[in-house]
């Protein structure tokens, strides 16, 4: 924590990912959201499609190409970077393209990774960043690839008697195939077929027929090498938001997704002129219900080693007077943008977005000097 002055953030967007478009919309929330305030200074450091990282003037950072159309990079004025260690202030030191330019040291002192999905919500950053020993938002390397792994989340989520979706699981090198009727045995009709590490629905399918499973596999098996087959739940999408460290998390929520769609679909979730999803906050649910969903979202994110920030998401069924929940997946980097339910609960809650961003950047800095203390050396 600075002694004296704004908090400079460096708020790092984009990425190598299916998910680039929504980290810019994120991205540009966040950023109005903490330069209303003057306890903050923020630099916006973009990721391209390429994995080349770019410092940029807040005037140009690419959210302004992003709601006129233009082409990502249009008239950038952006500089890019190289990271390096620099002592106890780490610095992102800018540089031209052609490395022609002075670097000039660009110290942080915290980093606000709004990178969705793979490259940057997997624990690869939060790797960078550790070495960096630069404090950052939300879960650390462990916490971040194991949710984003849904298979691996599901198997420690089940294994502490958590209740999740039923599923089974295919491997692009090795493993052995399941054919249609194997995984209808399994999982009855219809199921879900998706990216293992992936999020936003990206490459999901729900499937009904035979004839339809070799494709929603083939689409799947384009984003991850591993896919997920999952039942598919007739219940409804229910979701709780949590921040804090493992020392006191806070539980938001829940909300509920009502989608028209079969399921809530990448479009459904991002797309505003198709207006095909809305959310209800707070949830209209039997009484208990919201308890035990917060109650299990803690449970959860203790367990898969979240800190900072995630959202838990929920099926909700309702058959003959008993009501279930199961857990259906843990983001550790969730939207911030219009159509995203994270900040909307908080604001329910009493947490408006702005002092949001804040505490999750006080929650960075705590876990940072927490650690701290671990020795380095025997």
């Amino acid at each position: 924590m600075p002694d004296e002055g704004p908090i400079h953030v460096g708020l790092i967007y984009g990425g190598r990912s299916p998910e680039h478009e929504v980290s810019i919309d994120s991205a540009r929330n966040v950023f109005e959201e903490l330069t209303q305030s003057a306890r903050h200074r923020v630099t916006p450091i973009r990721i391209d499609r390429r994995g080349r990282w770019h410092v940029e003037p807040p005037e140009a950072a690419a959210w302004h190409d992003h709601s006129s159309g233009a082409p990502e990079g249009a008239g950038h004025a952006s500089r890019r970077a190289l990271l390096a260690p620099a002592g106890e202030d780490a610095e992102v030191l800018p540089g031209s393209p052609d490395g022609t330019a002075a670097l000039e040291p660009l110290a942080l002192d915290v980093a606000f990774p709004l990178l969705h999905g793979p490259n940057g919500e997997d624990g690869r950053v939060q790797g960078l960043l550790h070495t960096l020993d630069l404090p950052y938002v939300g879960p650390d390397v462990l916490g971040s690839a194991l949710c984003m792994d849904k298979d691996v989340a599901k198997r420690l989520l089940r294994d502490a008697d958590l209740p999740v979706v039923p599923f089974r699981v295919l491997h692009y090198y090795g493993g052995e195939p399941l054919s249609f009727d194997e995984v209808a045995d399994a999982l009855g009709v219809p199921f879900f077929v998706k990216p293992a590490n992936a999020g936003s629905s990206v490459g999901t399918a729900k499937v009904e027929t035979e004839p339809a499973y070799a494709p929603a596999v083939r689409s799947a098996f384009a984003f991850d090498n591993k896919v997920l087959l999952e039942t598919a739940i007739d219940g409804r999408e229910i979701e709780c938001a949590v921040i804090g460290n493992q020392e006191a998390p806070r539980v938001a929520g829940p909300g509920e997704i009502v989608s028209e769609d079969t399921f809530y679909t990448y479009e459904a979730k991002y797309d505003e002129e198709l207006d095909a999803a809305h959310m209800e906050v707070p949830a209209d649910l039997p009484g208990g219900v919201p308890d035990r969903a917060r109650s299990l979202a803690e449970r959860a994110y203790r367990l898969a080693a979240c800190e900072g920030l995630a959202r838990v998401d929920f099926f909700f069924t309702e058959e003959d007077g008993r009501h279930d929940l199961l857990l259906n997946e843990i983001n550790t980097i969730p939207g911030f943008t219009e159509r995203s339910m994270f900040p909307v609960m908080w604001e329910d809650a009493g947490l408006p977005a702005g002092e949001l961003a804040a505490e999750l950047i006080r929650l960075a800095l705590e876990r940072h000097e927490r650690d701290a203390r671990l020795k380095m050396t025997p």
